[in-house]
């Protein structure tokens, strides 16, 4: 079987041709290929608007970002923040709701931006008492859609099991393959000539600084949903009461609209709020003011 995979892999194929080609399902697919990672092959993939992961293998071990290949001129999105599993009225409430939505609305494409787990270590009140029962209930909560990718940036909650615990949470999460690991703190994504930067504030730790001239970034950590210049702050899917207002929790719904070069000049943003039942609350045009970055990426 592995060489029949490496084989496939190195003429370009999709997840769902390898599952059928070895009669495996997407998720052992998945297992296998991280198994293969492990062992020293250098396996890239990148993700279409419809979802499909591609796989090939590739000679430059420089890190590049993770890439969407566009196939309109438009991409849709949707983007969820600090789920806390682990804790009272995390996230895992409502996960199955917004994949419905996302299904529902043929959305494939998912950004996570941080706080995933809540981590044992901030004294909130816990409905899972340990780390293994966490991982357990995002498991057995967290749907899997072989249409769907959720690109995985972990927060500061997440860091938190790797600080007390010497355990990285990523590699329990890298068994599922629609899981796609951006690291932790910032996080980018290539959708055509442009960058998408992931952000989740790590506290009292050094993290990279996401460049100036950064066209787009999606942010989580601060609960609320925002938008300040090219700045998205994404709202908390955890029902965490914070804030007594409707722009503390739920998700985004964001169409990123390209132009005929590549580059996103517009965005709407949809905001779903926890607390309207997911009933669209808000919808928001956002310029893309800044320049377009002309050197190669």
């Amino acid at each position: 079987m592995k060489e029949l995979i490496l084989n496939e892999i190195n003429h370009g194929t999709t997840l769902q041709k390898l599952s059928t080609l070895t009669n495996q399902s997407e998720k052992k697919v998945g297992v296998i290929l991280r198994m293969l990672e492990n062992d020293g092959y250098v396996i890239h993939r990148f993700i279409n608007g419809e979802g499909v992961i591609h796989y090939y293998f590739t000679k430059n071990l420089d890190q590049k970002p993770f890439t969407i290949m566009p196939t309109s001129q438009t991409t849709r999105a949707l983007a969820i923040a600090d789920l806390h599993v682990g804790v009272l009225n995390d996230g895992m409430h409502v996960i199955d709701d917004v994949i419905n939505y996302a299904l529902k609305n043929d959305i494939h494409l998912v950004f996570v931006l941080g706080d995933i787990f809540e981590g044992l270590v901030y004294r909130r009140p816990l409905i899972c008492e340990n780390l293994e029962e966490q991982i357990n209930r995002l498991f057995k909560k967290w749907p899997y859609n072989s249409n769907m990718v959720f690109m995985m940036l972990y927060g500061n909650h997440d860091l938190s099991i790797m600080e007390s615990q010497h355990f990285d949470i990523r590699k329990r999460l890298a068994v599922r393959p629609d899981f796609i690991d951006l690291g932790y703190g910032v996080g980018k994504v290539q959708l055509g000539k442009d960058l998408i930067w992931l952000q989740h504030d790590l506290v009292f730790v050094k993290q990279p600084e996401i460049i100036r001239d950064a066209r787009i970034i999606l942010k989580g950590h601060s609960h609320l949903f925002d938008i300040h210049d090219n700045i998205i702050g994404v709202p908390a899917l955890l029902n965490s009461r914070f804030h007594d207002d409707v722009i503390s929790t739920g998700f985004l719904d964001i169409t990123f609209i390209q132009d005929s070069d590549g580059y996103t000049d517009e965005l709407v943003v949809r905001h779903l709020p926890l607390l309207k039942g997911f009933n669209v609350a808000s919808e928001i045009v956002v310029p893309v003011k800044t320049p377009k970055i002309k050197k190669k990426i």
